[in-house]
């Protein structure tokens, strides 16, 4: 199965209400709700595949004037040809839950081009730590067992699906397509899991535990409903 498109027949048009989101210092401003295409490409040994997923990022005012984005959509899903899948999260590498929204804003308005590289190269300012601009990568043994999850590592897929296995480029850029919804139909216990997928053991804080098992539902759709 190649890339997933989303559902509906909607088209956002890219500016959005009458406001742009700049802050001091910034580059050109953005709007204040705009969609973005991620698309993640993997060799295989039986050639390229790739999925995407299409996210909106809406922004808000604070109370301090300052502004808070927020994301809609869902993980991109790559179903790789050993039967494994492969899902780049709305979380960042470095853990950072905002990564679908404020990090992939301050991507955007660092370079003028329409298609941005975020792994392994990236053109962008400001932005020096990989782990920052990269999503989290995470795999499971079994889809249907939330606590099978593993962090897959972007510069060794190898060592988690086998080898001929590499993660090839990530992608971003804005778009006016539907924003991608079902991946419940893939993870279905997603609508029923509360907190973390795996629970955290008695006296372990939760700092020690891995990266990858500290995550929620929300790290793979938030605000999209069925």
């Amino acid at each position: 199965m190649m890339a997933r498109r989303g559902f509906g027949k909607g088209v956002l048009g890219l500016l959005i209400g009458a406001g742009a989101i700049l802050l001091p210092g910034c580059g050109s401003p953005l709007p204040d709700a705009f969609r973005y295409r991620m698309t993640v490409e993997v060799d295989t040994p039986q050639g390229l595949i790739e999925g995407f997923a299409v996210r909106e990022v809406r922004f808000s005012k604070m109370a301090n004037d300052g502004n808070y984005g927020r994301a809609r959509g869902e993980a991109v899903v790559v179903d790789l040809p050993n039967g494994a899948v492969l899902f780049a999260l709305l979380t960042g590498a470095s853990g950072n839950v905002d990564h679908a929204s404020q990090t992939m804003w301050h991507i955007f308005r660092t370079t003028a081009s329409k298609s941005i590289e975020v792994w392994p190269n990236f053109e962008g300012k400001d932005m020096p730590i990989t782990s920052g601009r990269v999503p989290m990568l995470v795999t499971f043994d079994d889809l249907d067992d939330p606590t099978s999850v593993a962090e897959v590592d972007p510069d060794d897929l190898a060592a988690s699906f086998g080898e001929g296995y590499a993660l090839k480029r990530i992608t971003v850029q804005i778009t006016d397509e539907p924003v991608t919804t079902g991946i419940e139909e893939r993870l279905e216990w997603l609508d029923s899991r509360i907190g973390s997928l795996v629970r955290r053991p008695a006296g372990v804080p939760i700092g020690e535990m891995p990266k990858a098992q500290r995550l929620s539902k929300s790290a793979f759709r938030s605000g999209v409903k069925k």
